[in-house]
């Protein structure tokens, strides 16, 4: 396929614009990023479970480690991931005990 000169240098720079353009709203998208939020809330947003599990969590001791700041509770990420491996690691163990019930 033959591409003539002018017709190049025209593709040349239409790509060069277009990677700038995808450069700056890349730049945007991460200066508008909706940051974390660390309240019970957004806890449970991001978990998908009602407010009312949570507190059911936290009254059987199984809720993740909160940190209160002036009458306020939030969860910070480090113990969002911890609570995430504890319930990975729960849920294996019950898989682990219906395996060994069944070939008992």
């Amino acid at each position: 396929m033959n591409i003539r000169p002018e017709t190049f240098a025209a593709i040349t720079r239409d790509i060069g614009l277009l990677q700038e353009q995808v450069t700056a709203l890349f730049a945007l998208i991460g200066t508008h990023a909706k940051p974390r939020d660390p309240s019970i809330k957004g806890f449970c947003e991001r978990k998908g479970i009602s407010r009312s599990s949570y507190l059911a969590y936290r009254k059987a001791g199984i809720g993740p480690i909160e940190g209160r700041t002036n009458g306020r509770v939030f969860i910070t990420a480090e113990s969002e991931d911890a609570w995430d491996r504890a319930r990975q690691a729960h849920a294996a163990e019950q898989i682990v005990a219906r395996r060994k019930a069944k070939t008992a």
